[in-house]
This record gives C-alpha cells, sequence and structure tokens, in this order.
C-alpha cells in the first residue's frame, strides 16, 4: 500500500536531548517538515513528525510511507496514496501563516479547501471528518456531553458570524444577567471557538461590558472567522488545580498528564506550564495527581465516546484528549471536575512524558491501521 503522512505543525515538540533511542538516527529531511524553534539555530521535532518517522522506520517493507507537507494538499495528490493519516490537519491548515499569509478570510478558504480534498478522497483519511467537524463544534459536544452526564462549565454561546451592534447590546445583557443572577461573579471569560494554545481568551470585569475594548473585541473575533464565542463563568481554582489532560489511543486509555499554566502567560508564544501525574504513572519526585480522582475522570472520558463520530470501519478515534478542570460554581463541599474541552488532535508534551512514549504509541496504533486494511 501507498501510505501518507502529512506533517508540518512547528510544535509541540520534542528536544534532540530527549530523543529516544529509535528516534535519534532521524534524517535532516525528515526533521526540517516540521520542527519549533527554540533560539537561534535550536530547534525541537515536532510531534507530528516524531509519530511519522516511527511509522516509516518500523512499517513493513511491503508498505510505501511518504512524508508529506501542507504544500501537498491537493486532491490529485492525495489520490496517489491509499491511507492518509492527516497529523497536520484542517485547523493547522486554517492557522498556518505560511498558507494564509494572515489573512482570516484566505484562513476560512483553505479549512473549507481541505475538508473538501478529504471528501473527495477516495481512500481512507485519518482522522476522520465528520470527527473533525464535531470536535471542533465546541457548542454540540459540550451540550451533547450534557445530556450524557459529564459535567461541563456552564457556557453562552454568541454567534460570531451574525454578530452585529444590537446583538452584541442583547449579549452583554445576557452576560451581566447571568453574572448578577446565576454565577453571583463580577469576573467572566471568553474564548472562541476553532482555537488552540489559548488564541482569543480573556478575562473580563462586568464592569468591562459595553466597553470600547469589549466590543472591539468582538469585532476582532468576528474578523477572524471564528463561528461562536464561549462565554463562560471565570473559575479561580483554574489557576491553581491541574487541568487534567487523559490521553485515548483507539478508545483505551493511555496515559495522563495534569498541567498548571501561569495566567501571565496566556496568550503568548510560550506558555509557562508546570505538569503532574498520575501516581502510578510517574517518577520520583513528580507532583502527583490523585488515583482516587483520576478513576472518576476515567470514567468521564469514557463516556465522551459515546458522543463521538466512528468511521465507516467503525473504529474508535486514532487519538483523542479529554480535558478536566477546576472546579464548578457549586456549594459541594469536595471539589467538582468537568469537561473542558476534547481534543482530536491533541498536543502530546513529548518531552514531559515520564510513563509513556506517547510518539511511539500513536506510531504503534497507525502501524495497526495500516496492517488491518
Amino acid at each position: 500500500m501507498n501510505i501518507a503522512i502529512i506533517v508540518g505543525s512547528n510544535t509541540d515538540s520534542i528536544s534532540v536531548d530527549s530523543f529516544p533511542e529509535w528516534l535519534e538516527d532521524i534524517p535532516d529531511k525528515y526533521f526540517n517538515l516540521s520542527k519549533e524553534k527554540y533560539g537561534a539555530g535550536d530547534y525541537g521535532l515536532a510531534s507530528d513528525c516524531g509519530v511519522a518517522y516511527y511509522v516509516k522506520k518500523h512499517a513493513p517493507k511491503k508498505h510505501k510511507i511518504d512524508l508529506l507537507s501542507y504544500k501537498d494538499i491537493q486532491l490529485k495528490k492525495f489520490n496517489e496514496y491509499d491511507m492518509i493519516f492527516g497529523m497536520y490537519e484542517p485547523y493547522y491548515y486554517f492557522t498556518d501563516k505560511r498558507v494564509n499569509k494572515g489573512d482570516p478570510k484566505k484562513a476560512l478558504q483553505h479549512f473549507q479547501k481541505y475538508c473538501s480534498i478529504i471528501q473527495q478522497y477516495k481512500g481512507i483519511y485519518d482522522q476522520p471528518l465528520p470527527l473533525i467537524k464535531y470536535i471542533l463544534n465546541k457548542k454540540r459536544y459540550l451540550m451533547d456531553c450534557k445530556k450524557i452526564g459529564i459535567p461541563i462549565n456552564d457556557t453562552l454561546f454568541y454567534n460570531l458570524r451574525t454578530s452585529n451592534q444590537k446583538n452584541i447590546k442583547g449579549l452583554i445583557e445576557k452576560i451581566q444577567k447571568k453574572c448578577e443572577t446565576e454565577w453571583l461573579t463580577s469576573t467572566f471569560i471568553t474564548k472562541p471557538e476553532m482555537v488552540g494554545f489559548s488564541k482569543g481568551f480573556q478575562k473580563w470585569k462586568v464592569s468591562e461590558l459595553g466597553s470600547k475594548k469589549f466590543k472591539d473585541y468582538i469585532q476582532e473575533m468576528k474578523k477572524s472567522t471564528y463561528p461562536k464565542l464561549l462565554i463562560q463563568y471565570f473559575v479561580p481554582d483554574f489557576e491553581i488545580f491541574n487541568e487534567v489532560r487523559l490521553y485515548w489511543i483507539n478508545g483505551k486509555y493511555s496515559h495522563a498528564i495534569g498541567t498548571i499554566i501561569q495566567p501571565d502567560s496566556l496568550n503568548s508564544d510560550w506558555e509557562k506550564i508546570s505538569f503532574s501525574y498520575p501516581e502510578n504513572e510517574s517518577d520520583e519526585g513528580d507532583h502527583v495527581l490523585d488515583m482516587k480522582l483520576m478513576r472518576q475522570l476515567k470514567k468521564y472520558g469514557k463516556k465522551v465516546f459515546d458522543i463521538l463520530p466512528k468511521d465507516k470501519h467503525n473504529e474508535y478515534p486514532l487519538i483523542v484528549r479529554t480535558d478536566f478542570g477546576c472546579c464548578l460554581n457549586n456549594k459541594n463541599l469536595c471539589r467538582d471536575y468537568f469537561l473542558n474541552e476534547i481534543e482530536y488532535m491533541p498536543n502530546l508534551f513529548p518531552d514531559y512524558n515520564p510513563y509513556k512514549d506517547p510518539l511511539e504509541a500513536i506510531g504503534k496504533e497507525i502501524l495497526r491501521r495500516i496492517k488491518n486494511q
């Protein structure tokens, strides 16, 4: 079979000093397809390229494995292959300044172009387009999670594509009422749908509603072609307790990482993150996550697969990450975690996994899927 893996995210990297043994011989021609700049002349290998090289190195010789870049996203090129694994997928194409030159309209056009190519492609594309579109529609999956008993943070949704002065006035009134009568807070957050790396995240005071700053922000989010804006209760504990990220490969729990992002680093090029790990997945000296909490979050995470689209072969998604934050705005004596996000091509933090090599784990699952065709 002819198989392609598309790379080029240029992020979520592993430093050369941390390379597992199987990765140490990666040729420059592959390394340069997806690398993250640390400083002058200093780069780490992006995780998408690490996974791709594992597959290329370990695939049976009867299979031809090619690593493609954003320049190869063309239907004619795709149809040269029986299977394509899009580690660099439509969202990355949407945000890639090499492609859209910083023009939001071009960004949306390129996203739509990539999706159209996947639809017309004759072979098997992984992750499947229905899964991609479902998870990018955060309102839909949050409401679906709520229906099946997975706790979520109370959220207002605002349609940016139909936004106008009248709608903005109505939004301001809704937020003010929500904060004063239900959330009982003077602070709330906003974040656009279809973003990553905290882009567009903003914390507000209720007193800023109606200000030029707030209205300009709404216009900027609309100009950026984001579909919706999410407005949520500001969870102060989010800056104190770990956001727990559970990784699932082919629907099975793989491993987890707890993260706390320093608030002053949000929306910056380099987020400052501290890490924790489940007690049974940690090394001596690591910050650990409570095992009782992990058991509860695994139950919630497993339920997520009840709502996720499967592919035409009834396979679970190649990789999914379920992110849980703390804590819900309630009066329970024990703090309650809630589902914050679902990711279908998540950051793997390959430099910060003492328990499992995520590049190898995903690579092995890709090889299994190739074998089963």
